[in-house]
């Protein structure tokens, strides 16, 4: 028995044939899609098998974390009156990534020095 009601929702949605057959029928286009070269080279590429491991967590953890970091400080600066808040946390988060980036390409010889 599910013990509510969004369990019985998923596990409606997940038994139903419905769902089954539009992802059959996505899943042959998508297939039929990536089996040109040009195209199985965006496979690749999104795939991550060039890095080493999958792209999707990384391409999709960055940017719901960059929309909900958005969304909070909008509402912050909204409720503070601070609306340039948002774009100054984007320059200071910027500025200590690229500086992290360059010091660890330092020392890992990645620099071109």
């Amino acid at each position: 028995m599910k013990r509510d009601l969004t369990e019985r929702i998923s596990s409606r949605i997940i038994e139903s044939n419905w769902i089954k057959n539009i992802t059959a029928l996505l899943d042959r286009f998508l297939q039929g899609c990536f089996r040109t070269s040009a195209m199985r080279r965006l496979k690749i590429f999104l795939n991550g098998t060039w890095v080493g491991h999958p792209l999707h967590p990384a391409l999709t953890d960055v940017s719901i974390g960059a929309w909900t970091l958005a969304i909070v400080l909008d509402l912050i600066g909204l409720l503070f009156q601070l609306p340039q808040l948002g774009l100054a946390a984007g320059i200071a988060i910027g500025v200590g990534g690229g500086s992290s980036g360059r010091c660890c390409g330092r020392a890992r010889g990645l620099d071109g020095s």
